[in-house]
């Protein structure tokens, strides 16, 4: 792992986050766990022109559940390992910085979140990203629906120390129109300030859906992602920005795999996006695959993205992943 030695404030950063790692160790035994082969649902193969080549989230035979991505971008190679327990993630390595960097960003983290309750976490970065330690408190309304935020913490990017809070609510509803029609509609709000540095910045994410069930195997969904911001953040991560992003896809489900029951075409996809933030337009074709035993479908994905401007034109092209 790249050297993530820092002085000063990122000092403090560094020794809460070594404070909060349990002191553990693993035994490696010969016997996989139980659920091992299920853990395989959520594993990516990385083979795209525009995010790497590897794989993202193989699961160690390990009774815990940590999980090793190893993926190698134009310039550099992204590799680290993660899990999750009792609501806390923990994950360390070099993470992706853009398929285009010239390096990764290090990165350690250790962070407590559950739904609600008290919140805790440490994340010390490399690379120019910015690292932070926070504590808060969560809870929820609504029966669980709705889930309001607290945080207080400190944040490090470059000769800049921050300290902030953070206050945020959110949470999601859904209803059924007909059998084969529904609505969903998340909306979150949150606002950071920065009292050393007199800045605060406020946000609203709305993201309303549509899914359609026309026919037996086919499912069609649109949606739609707006975010407001007022204001302004000292810290580059911790700036959200105005965002506006609609897509729309289709997909055919086979009622039986085209070709053999163990091998054969079991999906149809076809994907638009439209960031009208950044001015892009991709489209997306994929052909899902039902291959043995794989927990999951998988097959090639073709596209194209197109712009405003001639260097936005680029060839799509990766593996996608479906529920089997």
């Amino acid at each position: 792992m790249p050297n993530l030695s820092m002085s000063g404030p990122c000092r403090v950063l560094a020794l809460s986050a070594l404070a909060l790692l349990p002191a553990a160790s693993a035994q490696v035994s010969l016997k996989l766990p139980a659920n091992y082969l299920s853990r395989f649902s959520s594993t990516e193969l990385a083979a795209s022109t525009d995010s790497g080549f590897g794989v993202r989230y193989f699961p160690l035979p390990f009774g815990a559940d940590w999980r090793l991505s190893v993926v190698r971008n134009e310039k550099y190679v992204e590799y680290n390992v993660s899990t999750r327990q009792n609501d806390t993630t923990y994950a360390a390595g070099v993470y992706s910085n853009g398929y285009a960097a010239e390096a990764g960003i290090p990165t350690a983290q250790v962070t407590h979140d559950p739904w609600r309750g008290v919140q805790y976490g440490a994340l010390l970065r490399g690379g120019g990203a910015s690292s932070r330690v926070t504590a808060g408190y969560a809870l929820t309304a609504l029966e669980g629906r709705v889930r309001v935020l607290n945080n207080v913490g400190v944040a490090v990017q470059g000769d800049l120390t921050a300290p902030y809070t953070q206050s945020e609510a959110g949470g999601s509803v859904s209803q059924a129109l007909t059998p084969q029609a529904s609505v969903r509609l998340g909306a979150s709000a949150r606002l950071f300030t920065f009292p050393a540095q007199g800045q605060a910045q406020g946000s609203v994410d709305l993201n309303p859906a549509l899914d359609l069930n026309p026919a037996p195997g086919v499912n069609v969904s649109v949606a739609h992602f707006e975010r407001q911001a007022v204001g302004s953040a000292p810290v580059g991560d911790l700036n959200y920005g105005d965002y506006r992003e609609t897509s729309a896809s289709a997909a055919y489900r086979l009622s039986a795999p085209l070709g053999s029951p163990e091998f054969g075409v079991a999906m149809l996809r076809s994907s638009l996006t439209r960031s009208w933030t950044g001015e892009t337009t991709a489209l997306r074709g994929d052909v899902l695959l039902r291959a043995g035993d794989l927990p999951s479908l998988l097959g090639p994905s073709i596209g194209y993205q197109w712009g405003k401007t001639p260097e936005s034109g680029r060839w799509l092209l990766s593996l996608t992943f479906a529920p089997r």
